[in-house]
C-alpha cells in the first residue's frame, strides 16, 4: 500500500488543538445526555442523523460492525445526505459480510485517528475492497476512517465519504474525532440492550415452555406443548421423539408431529409399509452426544444405509434436521429431532436454547410415559371388570358375541379378534367374531377357505398342540410355505401378526382365541399378559356354551337334516343336467367379449347383478358364469324362476314358512333365500314378480334377513342376487310396474346380452358346437354345414336368439342322412329349401342399408373422410357429399 493512498492528520488535528470546537446544536453535555438515553436502533439511527445533519460538507456516512467469530464485518447504519436520513438501499448491503482483511478496513481498524482513503486510488488496486465494489454512491472520491472502540475493544469503523475532496476541513475532522466515542458508545448501548432483551424474551420462551411441558399430562398434550414451546426458540416445521427403549422401534417414534399432513415425501416411490432397521448410527451418536447436531436431508437420503428413523418422517419440504439427546440426572431418556423447511435453519443460536431445555423436555416425556402406564393398569382392570360382566351376563352365543364386541369396541392392542373351535370336537359351536375394524378381515365365516380347502390345513393342526399363547409373525412363520386360504386374506388385508391363545376342555384342545394385529411381534410382546388374560376369562364360558350348544343344536339338526338334504339333493340332481361351465358360453364377437369381461370384473366381488336381454339369448348361463368364478362357488346356486310361480306361493318359495302358518303348511319349509345362504341366488324373470312381494325382496336385499311366513324371528343371510329379466325394467318402472327402489338396487351391475341378429359373426361357432353336440349323444357322424345352409342361417333374423339356434340345429341333425347338413328348416323356407322372404324378417330401408355401408367404410380407413385412402376416394363420390350424408344419416364420431 502506497503512502500517497494512506494520509495521517497533520499534528494539530489528531491532538485536536480545535478544543474550542462545538457542533452548533450540540454541545459535550448535550451529546452525554442523549447518548445514555438510547435504547434501541431506531433512536440511536435518529442520534447519528442529528449528528451527520450538523456536518454540511459529508456526503454519506456509513458504519461497519467487526465480527470477531468469522473475522468478517457487516454494515450498520448508513447515511446519505441526498436522502437527508438512513439511506432506503441500506437492506441492500445489510446481510452482506465482508472480510476484515481487505487493507482498507483492517488499516483504519488499527489506528486511533482518522485515516483518509482516495478512492479513485482504491478502486486501482488489485483486490479492490468488496464493500467498496457495493458502494451505493459510486460518484464518491473520499473516505475518512475512524476505528470505534468500547474502552476494551475495537468494535468496528465509521466512515465519511465526500464527493468533492476540497470539502473536507480542519473542523470536520476534528468534529469526527470527538463523536467518534459517543456513537461507539451509543452503538455498545444498543448491542447490550438489544442483547438483555433477547435473553429476556428466551428466558421467556424457556418459562412458557416448561410451564406447558409442566401441565400436559397425555401426550397429545405434550406434542402440543412442545410445538408451541420450542417455537419461542426455535424456528421448524416438524418435530420427532425417539425413545432409548430397545423395546421401541426407532422407525415408529414415540411422538411425531408435522405442520402439514403430508409428511412423506414420493421423490424415490412409496415407502415400503413394513418396518425395517435402517442405519442407526446417526441415532446412537446424538443419544452418546453432549449436544445438538445438523444434517442436511439430501445428504441424509445419499447414504449408502439410510438412517431410515429420520428419511421415513422427512415430510416432503424438509431441507434440514436436527437432533439432540434428553437427558435426565445422567439418563438418556431418549433423542429429540427437528425438521426445518430453510437450508439455512438451526443456527449456533437456537441449538443453544435447544440444549437448554433438553433435560426439561427428557422430564416431561418420562412423566407422561408414566401416566400412560398408570393409565394403562387402570385401562386393563377396567377391561377385565367388562369381559367378566359381559361373560357372566351372557345366556347364549350371540349374547356372548355381543357383549364381547361392545367390551372390545374401543381397544387398540390388536385390530380383529376371533373364538375359533376345532370342528373335530366342539360340535356345532360357530367361529365367534368379537372385533371387527370397518374392513371386515374377519367375516361371519371365521377362517375363511379353511372349509373350502381339500388339503390339511397344517397351521391349525400346530394350533391344537400349542401349551401358551403364541405370537405368529406371518412372512416369518409361512417363509417357504403355501399359505391357507384365510391367512392369505388376512395379509392381503394389511395384517402382520397373528396372535393365538389355545384352550382346552379336559386335557382336550377345543379352540383358540386368535388376535389380528397390523402391528410387529416385538410391538404386540408388550400386550401379550393382557391377552392371555383376555383368554382365561373367556375360555370357561365358552366352553360350556360349546357343550350346550352341541346337545340343542343336535336335535334341531336331526329334525331338520332329513328335509334340507332332500332338497340339497335335488337342485343338485338338478345342477348334473343343467350347469354349463364359463368356458362353455360359445361366442368371440365384440359384443360377446365385452360381456366376457364384465363377467370376469364382477365375479370376484359381492355386488348384485342384473342381466338383461331378450327370450334365449342365455341369461342363465352368464349367472352360472358368474357364480362359478366367484368366491361362492364351492356351493350351489338357488335357480328361481319368478314367472313360473303361483302369486299365492312365491313368499314361500322365497322365505319358507313355519309349521301350521296358512292351511297346507303341514310342516316347517326352508325358502329358497336360507337354502342360498352364503351362496348365490339366480332370481330369473325378475319382472314378473307381483308388487306385493318386491317390497319383501326389497328388505331382504337391504337389511341382509328375511322372515319365514308365520316366523317370529329374522334370520341372518349372506346371499348374492344375481337377477334376469327380458323386459325393459326401467320402463316399467315408469309404468308403475315395478318398484324404482328395488329396480336401484338390482342395478348395481347390469349386463346386457346382444340378441343373436346382432352378433350374427357368432352363428357359424355356435351352429357348428350344437351340430357337434347333438352329433355326438346321437352317435351320429353329421356335423358340418353346407355353405348355403350357413349363408341361409346367417341372413336370418332369430327371433328366438340362440335357443332358437339350438333347436333348430338339433332339429337339423335329426332329420340329415348324410354326413354334411345341406338343408335347414327356417321359418319361411319353401319345401326344397330354397329361400323365401321371411314374414319375422326385418325389411331394412336404403337409408339404413346405406347408413350401415358407409360405417363399414369408415371403419376400415380408421374414420377418414377425405384426401387420399379416405371414405370418399373409396366410395367414388365427393368429399362434401359424404360429409353431408354422414350429417343426414346421424353417423357419430368415432364411426357408429
Amino acid at each position: 500500500m502506497t503512502m500517497s493512498v494512506l494520509r495521517a492528520l497533520n499534528k494539530d488535528l489528531i491532538i485536536g488543538k480545535s478544543a474550542n470546537f462545538a457542533l452548533p446544536a450540540l454541545g459535550a453535555g448535550a451529546l452525554e445526555l442523549n447518548v445514555f438515553a438510547i435504547r434501541t436502533r431506531q433512536e440511536l439511527n435518529d442520534f447519528i442523523c442529528r449528528i451527520a445533519n450538523e456536518c454540511s460538507c459529508m456526503d454519506t456516512m456509513f458504519i461497519n460492525l467487526v465480527d470477531e467469530d468469522s473475522q468478517s464485518h457487516s454494515t450498520y447504519f448508513y447515511y446519505s445526505r441526498e436522502a437527508q436520513k438512513v439511506d432506503a438501499s441500506f437492506g441492500k448491503v445489510l446481510d452482506s459480510a465482508y472480510p476484515v482483511y481487505d487493507g482498507l478496513f483492517d488499516v483504519t481498524l488499527k489506528n486511533d485517528f482518522p485515516v483518509i482513503w482516495n478512492l479513485d486510488e482504491v478502486r486501482q488496486w488489485e483486490n479492490i475492497p468488496q464493500r467498496v465494489l457495493n458502494c451505493n454512491e459510486p460518484d464518491l472520491t473520499m473516505l475518512v476512517g475512524l476505528s470505534l472502540s468500547d474502552g476494551v475493544r475495537k468494535i468496528g469503523n465509521m466512515y465519511w465519504g465526500y464527493k468533492n475532496p476540497g470539502a473536507l476541513s480542519n473542523e470536520e475532522m476534528d468534529t469526527m474525532r470527538r463523536v467518534g466515542p459517543y456513537i461507539a458508545s451509543a452503538i455498545t448501548m444498543v448491542r447490550d440492550w438489544e442483547e438483555t432483551l433477547r435473553k429476556v424474551k428466551e428466558n421467556e420462551a424457556i418459562i412458557s415452555l416448561v410451564n406447558g411441558l409442566f401441565a400436559a399430562n397425555t401426550k397429545t398434550a405434550l406434542i402440543a406443548a412442545l410445538n408451541s414451546g420450542l417455537k419461542g426458540l426455535t424456528d421448524f416445521n416438524g418435530l420427532m421423539v425417539i425413545l432409548n427403549d430397545p423395546q421401541e422401534d426407532p422407525l415408529n417414534p414415540y411422538i411425531t408431529y408435522f405442520d402439514n399432513n403430508n409428511r412423506f415425501s414420493q421423490d424415490d416411490g412409496p415407502l415400503d409399509p413394513r418396518p425395517k432397521k435402517g442405519d442407526l448410527k446417526i441415532l446412537k451418536n446424538v443419544f452418546a452426544g453432549d449436544g445438538p447436531a445438523t444434517w442436511m436431508i439430501n445428504d441424509l437420503m445419499k447414504m449408502p444405509t439410510r438412517p431410515d428413523f429420520i428419511t421415513k418422517h422427512r415430510g416432503s419440504k424438509m431441507k434440514k434436521v436436527m437432533g439432540m439427546p434428553l437427558h435426565d440426572k445422567g439418563d438418556i431418556k431418549g433423542a429429540l429431532f427437528l425438521f426445518s423447511e430453510k437450508p439455512g435453519g438451526f443456527n449456533d443460536t437456537d441449538l443453544k436454547l435447544l440444549e437448554r431445555a433438553g433435560q426439561q423436555i427428557a422430564k416431561a416425556v418420562t412423566n407422561i410415559r408414566y401416566l400412560e402406564e398408570i393409565r394403562k393398569k387402570d385401562d386393563e382392570r377396567s377391561l377385565f371388570m367388562a369381559i367378566g360382566k359381559a361373560v357372566s351376563s351372557a345366556k347364549n352365543e350371540e349374547q356372548l358375541q355381543l357383549a364381547l364386541t361392545k367390551v372390545f369396541a374401543e381397544v387398540n392392542f390388536f385390530d380383529e379378534g376371533l373364538i375359533y373351535s376345532h370342528p373335530s370336537v366342539s360340535g356345532s359351536f360357530l367361529p365367534l367374531v368379537f372385533k371387527q375394524t370397518s374392513s371386515k378381515v374377519l367375516n361371519d365365516n371365521g377362517l375363511r377357505g379353511f372349509e373350502e380347502s381339500e388339503e390339511p390345513d397344517h397351521f391349525l393342526e400346530s394350533i391344537k398342540k400349542l401349551k401358551d399363547i403364541t405370537i405368529f409373525d406371518i412372512d416369518n412363520h409361512f417363509l417357504g410355505q403355501r399359505l391357507p386360504a384365510y391367512v392369505a386374506h388376512w395379509k392381503a388385508n394389511h395384517i402382520r401378526s397373528i396372535v393365538t391363545a389355545p384352550f382346552s376342555d379336559g386335557g382336550v384342545a377345543v379352540g383358540a382365541v386368535f388376535f389380528l394385529s397390523a402391528e410387529s411381534g416385538d410391538t404386540l410382546e408388550q400386550s401379550l399378559g393382557l391377552m392371555n388374560g383376555i383368554v382365561a376369562q373367556v375360555s370357561t364360558s365358552v366352553i360350556n356354551f360349546m357343550t350346550n350348544e352341541r346337545l340343542t343344536n343336535k336335535l334341531i339338526e336331526i329334525n331338520n337334516s332329513k328335509g334340507q338334504l332332500e332338497i340339497q339333493n335335488k337342485y343338485l340332481q338338478e345342477e348334473i343336467h343343467t350347469t354349463y361351465n364359463y368356458s362353455e358360453i360359445v361366442g368371440a364377437s365384440a359384443q360377446m367379449r365385452e360381456v366376457f369381461y364384465m363377467v370376469s370384473q364382477v365375479s370376484k366381488t359381492s355386488s348384485s347383478v342384473l342381466i338383461l336381454g331378450e327370450t334365449g339369448t342365455g341369461k342363465e348361463l352368464i349367472a352360472r358364469a358368474i357364480h362359478n368364478t366367484s368366491q361362492r362357488k364351492g356351493k350351489i346356486m338357488v335357480k328361481v324362476n319368478c314367472g313360473a310361480l303361483p302369486p299365492n306361493l312365491i313368499e314361500s318359495e322365497l322365505f319358507g314358512h313355519e309349521r301350521g302358518s296358512f292351511t297346507g303348511a303341514t310342516d316347517r319349509r326352508i325358502g329358497k333365500f336360507e337354502l342360498a345362504n352364503n351362496s348365490t341366488i339366480f332370481l330369473d324373470e325378475i319382472g314378473e314378480l307381483p308388487m306385493a312381494l318386491q317390497v319383501k325382496l326389497l328388505r331382504a336385499l337391504q337389511e341382509k334377513e328375511i322372515e319365514r311366513i308365520g316366523g317370529r324371528s329374522s334370520i341372518k343371510i349372506d346371499v348374492r342376487v344375481i337377477a334376469a329379466s327380458n323386459r325393459d325394467l326401467l320402463k316399467e318402472v315408469q309404468q308403475g310396474n315395478f318398484r324404482s327402489d328395488l329396480y336401484f338396487r338390482l342395478n348395481v351391475f347390469p349386463i346386457s346380452l346382444p340378441p343373436l341378429r346382432d352378433r350374427k359373426e357368432d352363428i357359424p361357432v355356435l351352429a357348428n358346437h350344437f351340430a357337434e353336440k347333438y352329433a355326438k349323444r346321437m352317435t351320429v357322424s353329421n356335423g358340418h354345414f353346407t355353405a348355403r345352409v350357413m349363408k341361409q342361417m346367417i341372413a336370418y333374423n332369430w327371433p328366438g336368439n340362440v335357443r332358437e339356434l339350438e333347436h333348430l340345429v338339433e332339429r337339423s341333425v335329426l332329420l340329415t342322412k348324410g354326413r354334411v347338413i345341406s338343408q335347414v328348416y327356417l321359418p319361411g323356407s319353401g319345401a326344397e329349401g330354397e329361400e323365401m322372404p321371411l314374414q319375422n324378417a326385418d325389411v331394412k330401408t336404403l337409408d339404413e342399408i346405406e347408413r350401415e355401408h358407409i360405417v363399414s367404410v369408415l371403419k376400415m380407413v380408421n374414420g377418414k373422410i377425405s384426401g387420399v385412402g379416405g371414405a370418399a376416394e373409396m366410395l367414388k363420390i365427393p368429399a362434401t357429399t359424404l360429409a353431408s350424408k354422414i350429417i343426414r344419416l346421424n353417423i357419430k364420431k368415432g364411426v357408429s
